[in-house]
């Protein structure tokens, strides 16, 4: 079960501060979820209708502070999110 749990929340936990701890909650949440969605634990239409949309929103925060990249799959993931508003 450890590779559902990536070491990413580990990189995020050590670039954040006690200053904004709910961004690193919502972060490390929204990182389990991508990875339980690849491993089949959460549904396409869950994925498509509520995650997409959380990430866009809370992408330019997670930029902001650098963790968006903690894990290359992941940040790979946000960057296409992103860039389908932007095309």
């Amino acid at each position: 079960m450890n590779d559902l749990w990536p070491s990413a929340i580990r990189v995020v936990e050590s670039r954040t501060t006690a200053n904004d701890p709910m961004v690193f909650r919502r972060y490390r949440t929204e990182i389990l979820r991508f990875f339980q969605h690849r491993k089949e634990f959460i549904d396409e239409e869950y994925y498509q209708d509520s995650f997409r949309i959380r990430v866009k929103r809370l992408a330019p925060t997670w930029q902001a502070l650098n963790v968006s990249g903690a894990r290359r799959t992941f940040g790979a993931e946000i960057a296409g999110i992103l860039a389908e508003d932007s095309g």
